[in-house]
C-alpha cells in the first residue's frame, strides 16, 4: 500500500498481513452465516465480528497515514520502503 500525505511525503507499506486478517474475518462471518436458520441473516456473534473487522481495518488505515516518516509503527502495518 502506498501512502501520500497532504505534504507530498510518500511511504510504502506491506499490507498483506492486514488483508489476510480481513479475509479471515470474512470467512468466519460467512461460515457462521451458513450455519444460521434460513430465515435469519445475522447473530450477535456475527455482528461482533463485522464490527471488529471494521475496527481493525480502520485502525490499520489510520495508522498508515498517521505513522511518522521515521518508520515507527505500532505493529499494525510494517513499513517496507520509504520513498523520497
Amino acid at each position: 500500500m502506498a501512502v501520500v500525505t497532504e505534504h507530498g511525503e510518500t511511504a510504502v507499506y506491506h499490507a498483506r498481513p492486514e488483508f489476510e486478517r480481513f479475509l479471515s474475518y470474512s470467512e468466519r462471518i460467512a461460515t457462521l452465516q451458513s450455519e444460521l436458520p434460513d430465515d435469519k441473516y445475522t447473530s450477535c456473534r456475527i455482528q461482533y465480528l463485522y464490527e471488529e473487522r471494521s475496527r481493525i481495518r480502520d485502525h490499520s488505515r489510520n495508522a498508515a497515514v498517521n505513522t511518522p516518516q521515521s518508520g515507527c509503527s505500532n505493529g499494525t502495518l510494517t513499513p517496507c520502503t520509504l520513498v523520497s
